[in-house]
């Protein structure tokens, strides 16, 4: 299986897939880690769902905790969840977290690579 990207989405699909069996190759055009930040918050559901796998507590060690949306006035410490904040964090310390799971499935991960559609004649 090929997985085109190694930000967020491709490393937890890549891992979830080797995990579960099916070997995955991840190419990333990056030379490395990013600085830049695409995301600096973690939701509920995404905090659950690395919770699922065991990722949380380490994420929950390197972010800031923001119970309130001041710039909406919203409240999220009612939440019915685990998990009744917005994380704030780089985006670049969510993929590090993820690629060192990766990593731990023996996931072939490949940077400088790049993918290219092949249209045909």
């Amino acid at each position: 299986m090929l997985v085109v990207g190694a930000g967020p989405a491709g490393l937890l699909l890549a891992s979830d897939l080797a995990e579960a069996g099916v070997r995955c190759t991840v190419v990333e055009r990056r030379e490395g880690e990013s600085q830049l930040t695409r995301a600096f918050a973690v939701h509920a559901r995404t905090m659950e769902q690395l919770d699922a796998r065991g990722l949380a507590d380490d994420l929950l060690l390197t972010s800031l905790r923001n119970p309130i949306l001041q710039f909406l006035r919203i409240d999220l410490s009612h939440l019915p969840t685990r998990y009744p904040h917005v994380l704030v964090t780089p985006q670049y310390n969510t993929e590090r977290l993820l690629l060192s799971r990766a990593l731990t499935h023996w996931l072939n991960v490949r940077l400088l690579a790049s993918v290219r559609a092949n249209r045909g004649p």
